[in-house]
Formats: structure tokens, C-alpha cells, sequence
């Protein structure tokens, strides 16, 4: 039975996406809020500005929306779900700085920039030889000029989302174990909030990294979502 309930919540929630999908994407055409391209991209990639952006925003509505109707469970579903729109409010905002960066991305503040900017600078003169591939590293985490978050905006964002997963789990629900293949549940007791804190983390950049490929993020996700849903099953999770 929960196998059938399980496929009424998956087409459900794609016929959600395929109603709102392409209303979206005439939003974005009709609002030219169009992908832009990094120039030292390969050439082929030239084709795609203009790509229509933060398609995550309908995933997250449709799944949010099924799964808050009829899959509610305040510790398997909602919390997880709540975790999941934090992130990605941060990523819609992360995308809208880049598409309207001339319009309201001045309002940064420039005092924080100020306050973060030094304490990175010593850091890189103290490493040394590391300071050229941790400059790389920050541009490839996003800190461009032309537009979007910075850097170190985005690292506090993720850590303040990190920080609250790993504080809620830990002292709110209690959890303190991980279950590893071969070896049943491992008890980590006050180092499971610092593994969760950098698991998390480390997860969302992983998937911001595959994002941006032609179905690489979506195919990866396909992947890992019927893994889960396996092992929900098995284990007679929501």
C-alpha cells in the first residue's frame, strides 16, 4: 500500500511541475532573468545565455507542496523539508544577485566586506604557496565581479544553514549515531553536530558544483532520490 502512496506523491508532484514548469519559463523569457555564461568557459557553452534560471524554485514548490498535504511527519518529513527550502531560498537568492546585480546588488554591505577582507588576505600571505589555489578555489566558489553573492557571503550562508541542521539534530532530536555499512550505528556523541556541520556542507557544494552541466545535477539527483526512496521503503520511512 505505502509502495502505491509513495507513486501518487511522485506523479503528483510532477504533474504540479509540468503545469508550472512552463509558466516559469515564459516568466524568466518574458523578464530576461536568462543564465549568464562564464567567459573562460568552453565555446560551446556560448549558446546557452540566456538559459532559463532558478528552475529549482518549481522542484522545491512541488515537492514542498506534496509533501506538506499528504506526507507530514515532523521529524522525517517536515524538518528536512524545511532544511531543503533554506537552501534553497539560498540559492534563488544567490541566482537573483546575478540576474539584477546593477539593480539592488549595491546594497551590499561594505562594512562587512571590510571586516571579512583583511582577516582573508592574512590568511593567504601566511600560506604562502597555497594562496594561488585557494584564490582559484574562492572563484570557483563564485566570487566574480560581475554580480552575485561573494564569497564569503555564500560561506556564511551555508554555514549559518549548516549550524542550525547540526544544532537541531543534536540537541532538539536527540541524534547522536551514524550507521555505517558493516559496522551497524556509530555513536559519535558531542563530534556528531561537527560531522553533520561539515557533511552538510560539503554536500551542498558538491551539488552546486555538478549544477550548470545539462542534466548532470538533475540525472545525479535522479540517481540518489531512487536510492533513498529503496531504503525509506525498507526501512518504513516517510
Amino acid at each position: 500500500m505505502n509502495f502505491f502512496l509513495d507513486l501518487l506523491h511522485l506523479f503528483g508532484a510532477l504533474i504540479i511541475s509540468a503545469i508550472l514548469y512552463p509558466l516559469w519559463i515564459k516568466f524568466v523569457y518574458a523578464f530576461q532573468m536568462g543564465e549568464s555564461v562564464r567567459e573562460d568557459g568552453p565555446p560551446t557553452h556560448k549558446k546557452k545565455q540566456g538559459t532559463p534560471t532558478m528552475g529549482g524554485l518549481v522542484f522545491i514548490i512541488s515537492v514542498a507542496l506534496m509533501t506538506f498535504l499528504f506526507n507530514r511527519s515532523r521529524t522525517q518529513t517536515l524538518f528536512p523539508l524545511f532544511v531543503a527550502s533554506l537552501a534553497g531560498l539560498f540559492g534563488i537568492i544567490e541566482d537573483f544577485t546575478k540576474v539584477f546585480s546593477d539593480a539592488f546588488f549595491v546594497a551590499e554591505s561594505h562594512e562587512l566586506k571590510r571586516t571579512f577582507k583583511k582577516p582573508l588576505l592574512r590568511i593567504g600571505n601566511i600560506l604562502g604557496p597555497l594562496s594561488d589555489p585557494l584564490k582559484e578555489f574562492w572563484y570557483v566558489m563564485g566570487s566574480a565581479d560581475d554580480g552575485g553573492l561573494r564569497s564569503y557571503q555564500k560561506v556564511l550562508s551555508q554555514f549559518l544553514i549548516g549550524g542550525f541542521v547540526a544544532y537541531w539534530t543534536y540537541f532538539k532530536l536527540g541524534w547522536d549515531y551514524v550507521w555505517f555499512p558493516l559496522l551497524g550505528n556509530v555513536t559519535l556523541g558531542f563530534a556528531y553536530p561537527i560531522f553533520i556541520f561539515f557533511l552538510f556542507v560539503a554536500v551542498l557544494n558538491f551539488v552546486a558544483f555538478t549544477d550548470g552541466l545539462d542534466g548532470l545535477a538533475g540525472g545525479l539527483s535522479f540517481f540518489t532520490f531512487c536510492g533513498y526512496w529503496v531504503i525509506a521503503y525498507v526501512l518504513g520511512y516517510y
